[in-house]
């Protein structure tokens, strides 16, 4: 039951996927070849507000998806801290060298600097 939340990571991507695809049908010859996804909700287009509506229903579902991940990693036991660190952080904890080496990141108690 719980990790029915895990279902908001992929319905994030069908809402994005159908929300453009629909929303540019509204949007008077919007080229998905020529013209850029952000281009449909831009000011004074006809889709802005659905478009706003689209990506704040995105950010909901992804967010919901990462708690859920998380739950579902801490029962486990897995360590959810490496899952969040960007890149440059990843790379270091596992063992290659970035362009910051230099630089000492603690972002979660018990885990190596």
């Amino acid at each position: 039951m719980k990790r029915y939340g895990l279902l908001l990571g992929p319905i994030s991507g069908l809402i994005f996927v159908l929300g453009v695809a629909g929303l540019a049908a509204v949007v008077p010859g919007y080229s998905h070849v020529r013209q850029t996804v952000s281009e449909i909700g831009e000011v004074g287009s006809p889709a802005q507000m659905p478009f706003m509506i689209m990506l704040l229903a995105i950010a909901l579902c992804l967010f919901g998806f990462a708690l859920a991940l998380r739950r579902v990693s801490v029962s486990a036991g897995i360590r959810h801290c490496p899952h969040i660190l960007p890149p440059a952080w990843r790379f270091r904890l596992q063992g290659l060298e970035s362009s910051r080496s230099h630089t000492r990141f603690t972002m979660c108690s018990g885990f190596p600097n």
